[in-house]
């Protein structure tokens, strides 16, 4: 309901009252009256009837033009200081309020323009920092892009969440150089979740070991591992935190490249030395088989049986360089064995007991997977032996 419909049927219940109460009391007083002074009021209003109706018309007149001034001296203004005042904060701060009213309505506008000029100021201050941190932020937005335009690998940054920030052109080309990639859940966009993209235990493994590095105070704590996507290509992806001043994680950083072609390479030459070395050993045994007289040929015999041996270590050295080419994770075999001691017997409650390791031994492995297959050995050992316990010792070759 309206100010002004609240003030008038205030007044119409006000005059209703009164004229009730009025008519009441002229009733009774009406009532206690004798002929005779019945007599004498009809015949004062019959010779003076115009006096009293100039009284009547003058009260009302004087109650009329009274409920006007309280009207427009103190109803009407506060209506449209409340319509105004809203006008100032919702569509235009510069509007200000000139409203003639009483002392008091003028003191309550002179408070509300004086608010509204700081609320303008503010607002003015408020919006030429915004302008000032966004042109600041796209600075650094840009040059952050340019940045990653131009590294060799493909880098996603995302949110705690897994939404995606932030990626380069590469990246892109890695998951949308197949036709599968036009399906909508392999889109790489701005907002999506990288879980689409890259199998979400992974990236779970990856933070788990991240916030375990944290934690002991490491001075590396990216994490590593190999992931295949939809386009049935390997990726090797590294796993970096975005850290808050209070070493917090906020989000995480993943720069990747395309390995398949390496580890394709890899295991076309492990097979071709594991044929080479089959052929060697048995052309060896036809040549040793064929020699008529071994004694006179003894030494030849003994550099015969050198061959595989130094055939094994060619075939060592190279598939090492190869490997270096794959990006493993090079860790202490003391820190896995423990990682892998705590997660079988938190997953499956198997007790695994370190009996013997070598210290300051390393290994190059994919941690995820190297820890899943030895989870997954243990388990099945576990369920075929009936036994949850296990000795394990680690032993240098």
């Amino acid at each position: 309901m309206k100010q002004t419909n609240r003030f008038w049927d205030f007044i119409f219940f006000v005059l209703l009252a009164t004229t009730a109460t009025v008519s009441c009391i002229s009733f009774f007083f009406w009532q206690a009256l004798n002929k005779e002074e019945i007599h004498v009021f009809i015949t004062i209003a019959n010779d003076h009837s115009l006096y009293i109706i100039t009284v009547v018309f003058i009260c009302i007149s004087v109650a009329f033009i009274s409920l006007q001034i309280i009207f427009h001296t103190y109803i009407k203004p506060v209506k449209k200081i409340s319509a105004e005042a809203t006008m100032i904060y919702s569509s235009n701060p510069s509007h200000r309020l000139n409203i003639p009213g009483n002392k008091d309505i003028n003191n309550l506008t002179s408070v509300i323009n004086d608010f509204a000029d700081m609320f303008e100021n503010l607002n003015k201050n408020i919006t030429q920092q915004i302008l000032i941190a966004r042109k600041e932020t796209e600075k650094e937005r840009n040059l952050l892009a340019a940045i990653m335009a131009e590294l060799p690998q493909g880098v996603i940054i995302c949110n705690k969440s897994g939404r995606i920030l932030l990626f380069n052109s590469l990246a892109k080309k890695i998951f949308t150089q197949e036709a599968l990639s036009n399906r909508t859940e392999y889109f790489i966009g701005l907002g999506r979740s990288i879980f689409h993209l890259i199998d979400k235990t992974l990236i779970a493994h990856a933070i788990e070991e991240i916030e375990e590095h944290l934690n002991n105070h490491k001075q590396s704590v990216a994490s590593y591992f190999i992931a295949p996507i939809h386009t049935d290509h390997l990726i090797s992806v590294e796993t970096i935190p975005v850290l808050d001043q209070e070493s917090r994680m906020t989000g995480f950083i993943l720069t990747f490249q395309d390995v398949t072609d390496d580890i394709n390479q890899y295991d076309i030459t492990h097979e071709k030395l594991i044929s080479l070395k089959k052929d060697l050993s048995r052309h060896l045994k036809l040549v040793e088989k064929s020699l008529i007289a071994p004694p006179k040929h003894s030494q030849l015999i003994k550099t015969l049986d050198h061959l595989p041996r130094q055939y094994e270590q060619i075939a060592d050295n190279v598939l090492d360089v190869l490997l270096t080419k794959i990006p493993l994770t090079k860790l202490f075999l003391s820190d896995f064995l423990n990682s892998l001691q705590l997660r079988v017997n938190s997953l499956h409650g198997i007790k695994l007991n370190i009996i013997h390791q070598t210290k300051n031994d390393r290994i190059l492995a994919d941690t995820y997977s190297f820890t899943a297959a030895w989870i997954f050995l243990l388990k099945n050992l576990s369920d075929i032996c009936l036994v949850n316990e296990f000795n394990i010792s680690s032993l240098k070759k």
